[in-house]
């Protein structure tokens, strides 16, 4: 088990490689911090102000990855996963932003780690997500469908 010390050392360095990621992502001026519901969500952890649990938050980014999918693959579905893998990498790196704050915030060891088990859990959500390809659009052969397929006999 690491000590405080050295949980915050390491946590330092992630928050560090972060806003070196937020920056990059600010710079293009797209994705998901142009959903207000997202942004405040985002700004609730960072203060700490977190809600019992993460599921609404996991639930609005798939709702925007959803969205911003649909308009853009429009008769093109390799241009919606691409849309969807950039928006769930932005939105992974926003979420590590907003508990890395939350993190520094916190005053004890044990508050710490439970932050930190609860970032981990989100992000695994987003990621699953965004690996299970269900964007709500048709024509994309999603990973879990493939050797699925129903054999006709005729």
């Amino acid at each position: 088990m690491q000590t405080p010390r050295g949980l915050r050392c390491n946590l330092g360095i992630l928050a560090l490689l972060t806003a070196v990621l937020i920056l990059r992502t600010d710079a293009q001026a797209r994705g998901v911090l142009r959903d207000a519901a997202i942004r405040a969500a985002l700004a609730a952890i960072s203060g700490g102000k977190l809600p019992l649990s993460d599921d609404r938050l996991v639930e609005l980014i798939q709702e925007y990855v959803r969205r911003v999918v649909a308009a853009q693959a429009d008769g093109h579905p390799s241009d919606g996963i691409e849309a969807a893998a950039s928006l769930a990498q932005e939105a992974v790196s926003q979420v590590t932003a907003a508990y890395a704050a939350a993190i520094f915030q916190s005053t004890t060891a044990p508050e710490a780690q439970r932050l930190f088990a609860r970032f981990q859990d989100t992000v695994d959500r987003i990621v699953q997500f965004a690996k299970s390809g269900d964007f709500g659009i048709g024509g994309i052969d999603r990973p879990a469908d493939r050797g699925n397929e129903r054999r006709f006999d005729y």
